[in-house]
């Protein structure tokens, strides 16, 4: 979603967002994957159905982006970023 807000975000401080965004949960995955290898586990190595639909829906925005990246549950927590 962070690629997404930086290609279509309607904005700098959007597009800015979608910059932290990639750069957090980049990290988190990371740590996430390793967490799980460490356990003898396997992490998906695809999106689920559910996160496809939310990824194919918030590709088609462009300057709607702003809007729908407000109503999401990240961008609730970190709600002085956007300003």
């Amino acid at each position: 979603m962070g690629q997404l807000a930086q290609k279509n975000g309607s904005s700098e401080p959007v597009r800015s967002y979608g910059q932290m965004l990639q750069k957090d949960h980049s990290d988190a995955n990371q740590k996430a994957t390793a967490a799980a290898k460490s356990v003898g586990l396997t992490p998906p190595s695809e999106l689920n159905s559910k996160q496809k639909a939310m990824y194919d829906r918030m590709s088609k925005l462009t300057g709607a982006i702003r809007v729908c990246v407000r109503r999401t549950p990240v961008y609730r927590s970190n709600d002085e970023r956007l300003g």
